[in-house]
């Protein structure tokens, strides 16, 4: 899969089933149809720690969003020294960006790969979600007027009580800016024991203030039973789960010129998927 980084430069994401000799991950080893590919980095626990899979995130140039294209792989061999001689994928690059918002843990740096034509594993080392600090990586497209937005969260690494994947609408891309977000923690801690264990739908009503949750209940089931869905009309941000992407349970509603700051939301707003550990928490 593809998909843009914050800086605007396509990212092609190439996931192997274990891991790599590192020597091979080059990006003489990797080629395009069209355009080029100007790096290539490992990723280590590209697909959760429970996985056995492996990414690598290359650097292109000459490609388009929306445009489809093929990746060749030549001579990268696992640790055990077999090569793949010649492989080849087709993909088309998503109509997504990446950010990494606020502050970022050097253990888990933020990052994104595209996984097919609409799929993301999402990387992200923040320390807070909440209060006036947004530590998160965020998958998202612009989309001007209203939106009815769902994604399907396959599975979370177990971290914090307070860890949060799924849907987010912001007025910008600052730390504090007005949100409203729907989504879902792991089931477990990173040490075995319960964690919150419930949807959320939580929101800033005011740049720069703090916090609030707009309501909540449910169980995520993974990986066939954790659908988030986030709708706007107008100034009024609406909120759902699912347990199968078909029936849908209101989670919470939020007018934000009657309930905020009295000020409308922007005719343009960055919609898209949001992933926050609270690792500091």
């Amino acid at each position: 899969g593809a998909l843009r980084n914050e800086a605007g430069a396509i990212q092609v994401s190439a996931i192997f089933d274990e891991a790599l000799n590192l020597s091979t991950v080059t990006a003489a080893n990797f080629s395009l149809s069209s355009g080029s590919v100007t790096g290539a980095a490992y990723v280590e626990n590209s697909s959760t720690y429970k996985s056995l899979e492996r990414g690598v995130t290359l650097n292109t140039t000459g490609l388009t969003p929306g445009n489809t294209y093929t990746l060749t792989v030549r001579n990268v061999r696992d640790l055990k020294g077999n090569a793949i001689s010649t492989a080849t994928a087709q993909f088309t690059v998503q109509r997504l960006t990446w950010a990494a918002i606020g502050t970022q843990n050097d253990g888990m740096p933020a990052g994104a790969l595209g996984v097919g034509n609409d799929g993301v594993n999402v990387q992200a080392g923040g320390n807070a979600f909440w209060n006036a600090t947004d530590d998160v990586t965020f998958v998202y497209e612009q989309v001007t007027g209203d939106f009815d937005k769902v994604v399907k969260i396959e599975e979370q690494d177990a971290s914090s009580n307070w860890a949060r994947a799924g849907l987010m609408v912001r007025e910008t891309l600052a730390t504090d800016s007005r949100y409203q977000a729907v989504h879902a923690p792991d089931n477990k801690k990173w040490d075995g024991t319960d964690s919150n264990n419930a949807f959320e739908t939580n929101r800033r009503l005011g740049a720069g203030g703090n916090t609030s949750s707009s309501g909540a209940g449910g169980r995520p089931s993974y990986p066939d039973g954790a659908y988030v869905r986030i709708m706007r009309t107008g100034d009024v941000i609406h909120m759902f789960r699912s347990g199968d992407g078909i029936t849908w349970t209101q989670l919470g509603r939020t007018d934000f010129l009657a309930e905020g700051d009295l000020t409308s939301l922007p005719a343009s707003m960055y919609v898209g998927i949001v992933y926050g550990p609270e690792n500091g928490n």
